[in-house]
């Protein structure tokens, strides 16, 4: 059972069906967005942390992660927004969030959940 998304393809998902007996139970680990949108100038907060975290890793985002959606933080938004297709307005809703996070399970590599 699932209280949130839980990010897999459907080839993932047959296979781990095909491995896993019906009812077994597992720990799901990760990072857990509030999926919070984020407007530039409003926003605070850790998720805002988190976003800036991501843009961090993946180049986007140059300062210091401070939780303070300002304009640095919005620019790099924006940035992000254009190079993976996703209007870029600035503001981090869910098309923005699970762009940020299929970029970043590319920068690692799928290797980790």
């Amino acid at each position: 059972m699932s209280h949130g998304c839980i990010r897999l393809r459907n080839r993932e998902v047959e296979d781990l069906y095909a491995q896993v007996p019906i009812g077994t139970t597992a720990n799901v680990i990760g990072q857990v967005f509030t999926g919070r949108v984020l407007i530039p100038g409003q926003a605070t907060g850790t998720d805002v942390r988190a976003v800036q975290d991501l843009l961090g890793i993946l180049g986007y985002y140059q300062g210091d992660p401070d939780g303070v959606y300002g304009a640095a933080t919005a620019e790099a938004v924006r940035r992000f927004q254009a190079e993976y297709n996703v209007a870029p307005d600035g503001i981090v809703g869910p098309a923005t969030y699970d762009a940020l996070m299929k970029a970043f399970d590319e920068e690692r590599g799928n290797v980790e959940p």
